[in-house]
C-alpha cells in the first residue's frame, strides 16, 4: 500500500503529497521493509525443521539479534541520528540561554549607571 502511495504521491496534481522529505523517509522505509522481508525469506530458506518443534524455533530465533536485521540496522541509526539531534538541540538551547543571562546581567549593568 505504501508503494502505491508512493506512486500516486509523485505523479502531479493539487491532491498529490507535496513534502519531498517525507517522501523519501516513506520510500526508504519500503526499501528497507522489502530488505528485511528477502533477508527473512533467506534465512527461513536455509531451515530444515518444521514450525512445529518450538526448541529449534527458539534456537532459530535466538541466534540472530533484531540489530542485526536490515529493518533493525535502520531503526538503530534512526534512533543514533535522533539522539544525536536531540543532543545538538539542548547544547544550542543551554547556549542560547547563557547569552539571554549575559544580555540580562549587562543591561542590569547599565540601568545601575
Amino acid at each position: 500500500m505504501l508503494k502505491r502511495w508512493l506512486k500516486t504521491a509523485s505523479r502531479p496534481g493539487p491532491t498529490n503529497n507535496k513534502n519531498p522529505k517525507f517522501n523519501q523517509a516513506l520510500l526508504l522505509l519500503v526499501q528497507k521493509s522489502e530488505a528485511n522481508a528477502r533477508w527473512i525469506e533467506e534465512r527461513r530458506s536455509k531451515v530444515q525443521f518444521s514450525p512445529k518443534d518450538r526448541k529449534e524455533v527458539e534456537g532459530f530465533l535466538k541466534e540472530t539479534s533484531w540489530e542485526e536485521t536490515p529493518l533493525g540496522a535502520y531503526v538503530v541509526t534512526q534512533r543514533k541520528l535522533r539522539d544525536e539531534a536531540v543532543k545538538v538541540k539542548e547544547r544550542g538551547r543551554r547556549e542560547e540561554e547563557r547569552r539571554r543571562k549575559a544580555a540580562k546581567a549587562n543591561d542590569d549593568e547599565m540601568e545601575d549607571f
